[in-house]
């Protein structure tokens, strides 16, 4: 069976589940008598970007129309709405009500009172999220990296991964305007290309492109670790708040180097940056792994630099595991880094294996092979 596209019974289960909210909700909608749908919604999903949630930001167009047939005076622009939020004024309780009960993309006509009716579009749930420092990281960075989706994705698109190239469009506030019009102001700014994992922006701005897809736009916020420009901790302290709006416009596929990653992990580490030279090392690591797969047998001399570069980036994982105390870690990582030097070890690549080895290391290790 293949495990890519198979089925559990859990699995099987929420997927029933979801399908019966989505009907039962439909169902809601049918039977509404104050309200009808002019176009229907892009997705039928019920998750937040989707159908806005109490308290969320939705962009939406709409108009109050007299049912006389005469002009409107209310209305004709595109808005930004708290959804479920309360007002004075009728129609725009009327609007903030509707709206938590309309899907992206969908287009609906609502009745205000005895004079005006709602003509209303959803195009866009602004959905804000944290992104860093992560529950599960073993190093937490010092700050926060938080995304507001200001615009949708295209249908069909994948998030880019490390090594790809993005296209994106970059405007980082130097003032205080608001979110709105910060990201207007990224539609008149020429492309640029980042390849990522490589530190061509802060890793506050990497982490948020890696998240996103080709269309969308949003705000970033990234501030400690995560907003130093120069990918690193300054000698003056962290680096500064960044607020910016970023668009990513295509992806273009290509792979990281891992030669290159090993520099890039080796520089970061005498910075004292072991999360990030981890994180540096582990994609060298199976990199470099992923290219002898491909690479010629017969080619003796890139396949020996290779398993040197694989050995190397496996000992200072080794290195960073030991700095946080992972110490069963590291020694899985060692064992890994003699597996694959085998029987072509120096000495002085031994004795860099066992300077890497801390003494509890050592003692662990002797009695797992006991």
């Amino acid at each position: 069976v293949d495990t890519k596209v198979a089925y559990t019974r859990q699995s099987v289960q929420e997927r029933q589940e979801k399908w019966d909210a989505i009907e039962a909700f439909e169902a809601y909608k049918a039977a509404r008598t104050n309200s009808k749908t002019l176009h229907p919604p892009k997705h039928r999903g019920l998750c937040a970007s989707v159908r806005p949630q109490q308290g969320a930001e939705a962009l939406v167009s709409f108009v109050c129309k007299p049912r006389d047939g005469g002009k409107s005076e209310i209305g004709g622009t595109r808005v930004s709405v708290i959804a479920g939020e309360k007002h004075g004024e009728k129609w725009k309780q009327v609007l903030s009500k509707e709206v938590l009960d309309m899907r992206r993309g969908e287009r609906i006509e609502a009745d205000i009172d005895d004079e005006l009716k709602l003509d209303c579009c959803l195009h866009a749930v602004r959905v804000s999220r944290q992104l860093a420092p992560v529950d599960a990281e073993v190093y937490k960075g010092h700050g926060t990296v938080s995304t507001k989706r200001m615009g949708a994705p295209k249908p069909g698109g994948k998030r880019p991964q490390f090594g790809r190239t993005a296209t994106i469009r970059l405007v980082i506030a130097d003032d205080d305007r608001d979110d709105d019009a910060l990201f207007k102001a990224s539609e008149s700014i020429d492309p640029q290309n980042i390849k990522l994992g490589q530190g061509d922006v802060c890793e506050g701005l990497e982490i948020a492109v890696l998240a996103m897809r080709p269309g969308e736009g949003c705000i970033v916020k990234c501030d400690g670790a995560y907003g130093d420009p120069c990918y690193a901790v300054r000698k003056v302290g962290l680096g500064p708040s960044i607020r910016a709006a970023v668009r990513l416009d295509a992806v273009t596929e290509g792979d990281e180097d891992a030669a290159y990653l090993k520099e890039r992990g080796a520089m970061l580490l005498g910075e004292g940056e072991c999360r990030r030279a981890e994180a540096c090392f582990t994609r060298a690591a199976r990199r470099a792994e992923a290219q002898l797969k491909t690479l010629d047998e017969e080619d003796d001399e890139a396949f020996a630099k290779l398993k040197d570069v694989l050995a190397r980036c496996l000992l200072n994982v080794a290195l960073c595991c030991k700095k946080r105390n992972g110490r069963r870690d590291e020694i899985a990582v060692l064992d890994g880094a003699l597996g694959v030097l085998g029987d072509d070890v120096d000495e002085a690549v031994a004795s860099e294996v066992e300077a890497a080895m801390s003494p509890a290391t050592l003692l662990l290790r002797a009695k797992a092979r006991l």
